[in-house]
């Protein structure tokens, strides 16, 4: 579940791209490889230009042992992984622009 924490007004998340139907995650370290989620927030109903914000997720997942006898199922459980917060601030709404010379 993906919630905004900010103070500005008329801010709302308004996609989320989702991982394929039947994705398997297998459990890496971060230094392996890097996993990315995206986010998009509209700000056209809000009354700051350049709102501040953070991103707060949590990811739920279920987790099933399998008999590798008989590949039968044993038995199965949810469990949560917290992921840190994303702040976004107005850094990463400025964009440097390159001015042609001459």
């Amino acid at each position: 579940m993906i919630s905004l924490d900010t103070k500005s007004e008329g801010l709302v998340v308004s996609g989320i791209v989702n991982l394929p139907e039947g994705q398997i995650i297998k459990h890496k370290s971060k230094a392996e490889e890097p996993s990315f989620v995206y986010v998009t927030v509209d700000k056209r109903n809000c009354e700051d230009s350049l709102p501040l914000f953070s991103i707060s997720n949590n990811f739920t997942f279920t987790i099933t042992e399998i008999d590798i006898d008989n590949e039968e199922e044993v038995g199965s459980y949810e469990d949560d992984y917290d992921i840190p917060d994303v702040s976004v601030t107005s850094a990463d709404y400025i964009r440097p622009h390159v001015t042609p010379n001459g």
